[in-house]
């Protein structure tokens, strides 16, 4: 699996007092995740993970209380849940007295979400190219240097989708031919990042398996294609399962794309949240 870490984030502040203080709420929520309405559940999910990882010491989960900043929108496929993983999991070492890794936090964090990648990208920074070792028990990842000139504009509807949503539309089964398609692209997007290749990497992004069956989720994807088929991107794909939409670009047309992208938002009915972003190179850090 293939995923990229942008330079937006979220701050997990663990604060360990004394003794327990019942004053003191356990999750607060700051910036603006705070004003949105599904942050409850990113704070519950970072503490119920501290709490599984912390079982065997309750008396210090009783003394821990937890900041959440952060201004990763939620539910758009922009890895919000990835990050809130790797800050929890790498906290509950930290708080033990233990020295992670991050291959441990890794594990981890994939027994938790599911698949590796969100929490891989956050974890490292740049591109990951991640998946399980031939014994299915640990994970492989390795990270790419994605091309300085490539920028992303990230386009955020106003609405949400659940992962268990997006995941609702795919088929059971896909045609054969098709898998073989999107076997062959991924394997070309690894070589157009590491070689830059800008018009491999245009040729290629092509999807068969989620795309078709998702854009019904979200219409902006097929209404940005259209709008920006004369523009010299790169790409113009989901975020995941969506609803954000990333649009690839070179830095030298980043202003003509962003102006062409900002006059479609504009006349919108819910005008979405336009992000002009990098990649991160660096990963999660513990301040």
């Amino acid at each position: 699996a293939l995923a990229l870490a942008l330079n937006i984030y979220s701050t997990v502040r663990f604060t360990v007092y004394d003794r327990p203080d019942v004053s003191q709420p356990i999750v607060t929520l700051k910036g603006a995740i705070s004003t949105v309405s599904e942050t409850n559940n990113q704070g519950n999910l970072i503490y119920k993970m501290l709490s599984g990882l912390c079982q065997s010491d309750p008396e210090l989960l009783r003394r821990v209380r937890i900041t959440v900043s952060s201004d990763i929108p939620l539910g758009c496929g922009l890895g919000s849940s990835g990050a809130a993983i790797a800050g929890a999991v790498w906290a509950s070492y930290v708080l033990r007295g233990l020295v992670p890794t991050r291959r441990d936090v890794l594990t981890v964090g994939m027994r938790m979400e599911g698949y590796p990648e969100n929490v891989a990208a956050s974890l490292m920074g740049n591109m990951i190219v991640c998946g399980r070792s031939r014994d299915d028990n640990t994970i492989v990842s390795e990270q790419l240097d994605w091309p300085d000139k490539w920028r992303m504009i990230v386009v955020v509807p106003r609405y949400t989708l659940t992962t268990a949503e997006a995941r609702k539309v795919l088929p059971k089964m896909v045609k054969f031919e098709d898998a073989v398609a999107n076997i062959q692209r991924t394997a070309l997007v690894v070589a157009a990042v590491a070689k830059s290749d800008e018009s491999l990497m245009r040729s290629v992004l092509i999807d068969r398996l989620h795309e078709p069956y998702r854009e019904q989720l979200v219409p902006e994807l097929d209404a940005l294609r259209r709008v920006l088929s004369t523009q010299p991107i790169i790409g113009c794909v989901l975020s995941g399962g969506g609803s954000a939409v990333l649009v690839i670009v070179n830095q030298r047309h980043r202003f003509e794309v962003l102006q062409e992208i900002t006059t479609w938002a504009e006349v919108q009915p819910q005008p979405p949240a336009i992000l002009d972003l990098n990649v991160d190179k660096e990963g999660m850090k513990e301040l």
